[in-house]
């Protein structure tokens, strides 16, 4: 299982939360993540949200 965090970069856009509401969600203005480790059927959708951050607030690791 793979784990995610939301770094300091994050300014907000609910981009994340909106690709996978599963993982993300918002919290006083900023995401955090909700499930971690990440389960097997959300990691495709977690990169997607990875890589769709524009402001590289996300970071995955095995």
């Amino acid at each position: 299982m793979a784990n995610v965090t939301i770094n300091d970069e994050c300014v907000g856009c609910r981009t994340c939360a909106g690709i996978c509401p599963e993982v993300f969600e918002m919290k006083d203005g900023v995401a955090v993540v909700i499930m971690d480790p990440i389960e097997d059927d959300f990691l495709e959708d977690v990169q997607d949200a990875v890589d769709s951050c524009g402001f590289g607030a996300i970071e995955l690791t095995d």
